[in-house]
């Protein structure tokens, strides 16, 4: 007589762990992000999927979607079609949406590189402080936040929104060029091969540091999403995860060649701040 009971017991734990596997799986916390084809932006997912792996509790699935510019981006959380993308701090971007006010870069993205001619680096050799190089006219995207942040600290930027730069600088419009480190020689690589402009050098002894980093952003009114991701984070940031993904991505690894010239001369923006 007890067999029946048993087997009723038994049917109703294997219906209430059924009903608790499909709950969860209906209740998975879909984020729809950019789909990247650029490597500069593999790190960002992948720091996404580690926010996946310290909130199990909402069961997140990412969903990568073909997405436009930044701007279309932003239009495409304003209506619905994204749920988060990510992009450099702006008190701009601030206003319009919520930021998750975690720097994902550490630094990296604001250490950037000198693009010179060859004929100016015994020029910049020269240089003994933050002052001398101010005086030097640096070419920058008029949009840029980067121009923003050169002009409130009394840098001799020469703006310009559309216009090849490589040309630019190989005809003496400004001095220099600013290019994160990580990606400046790929900008050398590239102005030689598509113009042919082969004078130019990421400077080997000098570099600029800037308040730059980048954040997530959500739409303005999902705190809950914003909430969810920066509390992921801190745990990354305690268990050691994140600093982890940062040291292994190739933007750090690129960084870091650079940094580790005893030769080096750092000017830090930062540092008047």
């Amino acid at each position: 007589m007890k067999c029946p009971n048993v087997l009723v017991k038994l049917l109703k734990v294997t219906a209430l762990v059924t009903a608790t596997i499909l709950a969860s799986k209906s209740f998975a916390l879909d984020i729809r992000i950019p789909k990247v084809s650029d490597s500069a932006h593999f790190h960002k997912v992948e720091l996404l999927k580690i926010v996946a792996k310290h909130a199990p509790e909402h069961n997140i699935n990412l969903i990568e979607i073909k997405v436009g510019n930044r701007r279309q981006q932003i239009s495409m959380i304003d209506v619905g079609n994204l749920d988060l993308i990510w992009a450099p701090k702006s008190d701009e971007l601030e206003q319009e949406m919520k930021a998750v006010t975690i720097p994902l870069d550490q630094d990296v993205l604001g250490v950037t590189g000198l693009i010179v001619r060859k004929s100016d680096v015994n020029r910049f050799n020269t240089l003994t402080d933050i002052k001398q190089l101010k005086a030097y006219k640096a070419g920058v995207q008029k949009a840029s936040v980067t121009r923003g942040i050169l002009e409130a600290n009394s840098f001799n930027a020469v703006s310009t929104l559309r216009g090849n730069f490589a040309h630019m600088l190989d005809g003496g419009r400004f001095d220099y060029y600013l290019a994160p480190i990580f990606k400046a020689q790929k900008v050398v690589d590239k102005w030689s091969t598509r113009d042919n402009i082969t004078n130019v050098v990421v400077h080997p002894n000098v570099l600029l540091k800037l308040p730059l980093t980048s954040y997530f952003y959500v739409k303005k009114d999902n705190v809950k999403l914003a909430n969810i991701v920066e509390t992921a984070l801190l745990k990354a940031i305690e268990s050691g995860d994140f600093d982890a993904l940062l040291k292994q991505s190739s933007e750090y690894k690129s960084a870091e060649v650079y940094m580790k010239n005893q030769n080096q001369r750092i000017f830090d923006v930062t540092a008047s701040i």
